[in-house]
């Protein structure tokens, strides 16, 4: 459904567990779930693999999805082409800081010489509802994409990271734009943003002083 549905099937499902019924919530969606259940179950291929506290369940859910140390290469056949590999920040052993450079490689191995697609990164967590970053090189960047036969390498360059510490979900996507996904994955690796101190701050980057850091500055009159 649309996110008006959506918004109207979470709070009929929120006052029923609230009146002590029980309620059965399935989803991918793990805002969704830590927002509605106490509990959790995780399933692999059909099988309970782990049961108990919705918290604790969260974090295998997310150690349990990360691609990030063992890729497998992954083939989009309507287009012939394979995500080789993704890597984050290369150059610096994986590791992401808040109000750093992020560097997003992708490596893409095609059997045919294509044009006008748009790749697209999406960045998101747990602890928010959708995307905390989305761009596409046609759509948000007005980049039509040549694919040459063989092996082609993007690079996205944030040049500061402003999201506090913690976990994140990359995303990558390949289109035509504003007419077919031909690939289209919201967690397709987890990676973690270390904790640290930003210049003149007295306090840790940590979410609870704010997910988002905004260039500002103060004028005292």
């Amino acid at each position: 459904g649309d996110a008006e549905f959506q918004k109207k099937c979470l709070g009929k499902m929120d006052s029923l567990a609230k009146s002590g019924r029980t309620v059965i919530f399935v989803s991918h969606n793990a805002s969704a779930v830590k927002k509605l259940c106490n509990k959790a179950i995780m399933l692999e291929k059909g099988k309970k693999i782990s049961e108990g506290l919705v918290e604790k369940l969260m974090d295998e859910y997310t150690k349990s999805s990360s691609i990030q140390k063992k890729f497998k290469p992954i083939t989009i056949p309507e287009i012939n082409i394979t995500l080789k590999k993704i890597l984050i920040n290369p150059y610096n052993d994986g590791k992401v800081y808040p109000c750093r450079p992020l560097i997003v490689d992708i490596y893409l191995e095609s059997r045919n010489f294509l044009k006008n697609l748009g790749i697209q990164i999406m960045i998101s967590n747990d602890d928010t509802d959708g995307r905390v970053f989305s761009t596409n090189t046609k759509v948000t960047n007005g980049i039509d994409v040549v694919i040459k036969k063989g092996l082609n390498k993007f690079r996205l360059q944030i040049d500061s990271f402003n999201l506090s510490s913690g976990k994140y979900q990359l995303g990558f996507g390949i289109d035509i734009p504003f007419v077919k996904f031909y690939f289209h994955e919201t967690n397709l690796l987890n990676f973690h943003v270390f904790e640290t101190v930003l210049k003149n701050s007295q306090v840790p980057t940590l979410p609870v002083y704010g997910r988002v850091y905004l260039k500002h500055q103060w004028i005292l009159e």
